[in-house]
């Protein structure tokens, strides 16, 4: 993979949006915070209630009666002491907050994506450096070898070359395993193999 086969920023931001788990449950407690509100403005609104009875009772003579009972009842609160407007304003601040927090962790989630794709373009960089590198010591150590075996330099030549092959090699392989952590960062900043809820 090189550089310029990463995926594009917005269509990462987009999955990232769309799968990390934490993200959908600030939206959803957002969308309950929205419920809420309604609910507190609800109770400006008249109440009604129903109430139906029945009364039966048998008795000797005149004393018998039966009867049935049935009422509407509707009732508009005036005065509460402001606790209607106060339950109003606490629910349309909890939503407030609500809509804060889901803007504060779509920031955070760019912000870790961002960093994860840079950390992995400079990890792919990093190992297209390392490959050259050891490229260019494999052939120094060939070439000294060479040289050492035709007689034309002395051990500690060969022996440079072969520390510095060494030391290419681990740079190399470090730079492979740098790479699987960026990939495996930018995995999890967009949302992947993170537990689904």
């Amino acid at each position: 993979m090189r550089v310029d086969e990463l995926p594009k920023r917005e269509k990462l931001l987009a999955e990232a949006m769309e799968k990390r788990p934490e993200l959908r449950a600030v939206l959803r407690q957002a969308e309950a915070q929205n419920y809420a509100v309604r609910a507190a403005k609800a109770l400006y609104a008249p109440q009604v209630g129903w109430t139906v009875m029945a009364n039966y009772m048998s008795g000797t003579g005149d004393m018998g009666q039966e009867g049935y009972l049935a009422g509407i009842a509707v009732g508009l609160p005036i005065f509460d002491g402001g606790r209607r407007k106060a339950m109003v304003g606490e629910a349309q601040a909890m939503r407030e907050k609500a809509l804060a927090e889901v803007e504060r962790l779509k920031l955070q989630i760019a912000s870790e994506v961002d960093t994860a794709l840079r950390e992995l373009q400079t990890a792919l960089q990093n190992l297209q450096t390392a490959q050259t590198a050891l490229k260019a010591a494999e052939e120094d150590e060939r070439v000294a070898k060479v040289r050492y075996e035709a007689g034309r330099s002395v051990l500690v030549e060969y022996l440079d070359a072969l520390a510095t092959l060494v030391r290419a090699q681990v740079n190399y392989a470090q730079a492979i395993f740098e790479l699987f952590v960026a990939y495996d960062k930018l995995q999890r900043a967009i949302g992947k193999g993170l537990p689904e809820d």
